[in-house]
């Protein structure tokens, strides 16, 4: 259990501006002759999800949709040991999730970064809406990843992020409790937290011949905000890919990927989310990767014993200058 988040914001931040200052210092080294994201004659193909460890100047976007359908939540619970379910409901939510983010390499062995995304969580059906509300989440964050060691076909790569979350959740449920119960003066049917986090973390890539390969990225970190308050989150996740481009004329790639998520959740009340997603995409460009990524997903909500299975859908775009 993390006792001072804030603490932790503090060295974080240390450790961010010692990155950019070992990697800039290295600089005097002989670079490699292959840059950019090819390794051993395969040039990766960069999924949404899966931060990539190589140093390159980009633009990223991502914009996609989830869909959960027949989630079981409680609505009224008697407090006892086991609780009691009064009314149980079933509904239908919809998620929304955009992400930018913008790349600039500084040198060839370090790069910086800025991000910016947003989520939510909506209920499509009137039982859902009653009983979860809305929630929102926001955030924006800067970072650095610097190269650490690289040969033919392995590159390692550390990178560090500091950044601020903003969540609001709209509660009709606890609204109408507290009126009920005559708390009106603390009854509020939108509430808002806010707070900083962060996180450090490795990424690697792996060519296994020239047309496919293997990412993976490992996180640890900190989120200052709401229920997540002091406690160390991680993530671990995974990623293959093949490009049919390089390996026929087909300028056609697909990947198949692993991310299990305790650090950067999708919705403000998300416990630790399972996704496991495949995607298609156009590889006929050097500076350009575009492509569609579909997920299927586990997100327990925290606020309730219930678990959503949600569906997404998403255009990912990334620009290379």
């Amino acid at each position: 259990m993390m006792r001072n988040p804030r603490s932790l914001l503090a060295r974080l931040s240390i450790f961010l501006g010692l990155c950019v200052v070992i990697a800039v210092s290295a600089g005097s080294a002989p670079s490699n002759a292959e840059k950019g994201r090819t390794l051993g004659g395969y040039r990766f193909i960069p999924v949404s999800k899966i931060e990539a460890p190589f140093i390159t100047t980009h633009f990223r976007n991502f914009t996609g949709i989830a869909f959960a359908s027949n989630v079981e939540f409680p609505i009224i619970v008697i407090p006892d040991n086991p609780p009691d379910t009064l009314l149980a409901l079933n509904g239908d939510f919809l998620f929304v999730v955009a992400n930018f983010e913008y790349q600039h390499a500084v040198h060839p062995r370090v790069a910086l970064h800025v991000q910016a995304g947003g989520a939510s969580r909506v209920g499509i059906s009137s039982e859902a809406l009653l009983s979860q509300g809305v929630t929102a989440l926001t955030s924006g964050q800067l970072g650095t990843i610097f190269e650490l060691w690289r040969n033919e076909r392995v590159l390692l790569s550390a990178a560090a992020d500091l950044g601020y979350v903003n969540g609001l959740v709209i509660d009709f449920v606890q609204f109408a409790t507290d009126i009920i119960d005559g708390n009106t003066r603390n009854a509020s049917l939108v509430t808002n937290d806010q707070g900083a986090r962060g996180d450090a973390g490795l990424r690697i890539a792996w060519a296994w011949n020239q047309w496919s390969g293997l990412t993976g990225v490992g996180q640890v970190g900190f989120a200052d905000i709401g229920t997540l308050s002091g406690d160390v989150l991680w993530r671990f996740a995974a990623s293959g890919s093949a490009d049919f481009g390089q390996h026929g004329n087909a300028p056609v790639g697909v990947q198949l990927s692993l991310d299990v998520d305790r650090l950067k959740p999708q919705s403000a009340d998300i416990k630790t989310a399972v996704d496991i997603g495949v995607g298609v995409y156009y590889t006929g460009r050097e500076d350009l990767n575009l492509g569609l990524e579909i997920d299927w997903s586990r997100w327990p909500l925290q606020n309730w014993d219930t678990v959503a299975y949600p569906v997404s859908f998403g255009v990912a775009l990334r620009y290379y200058f």
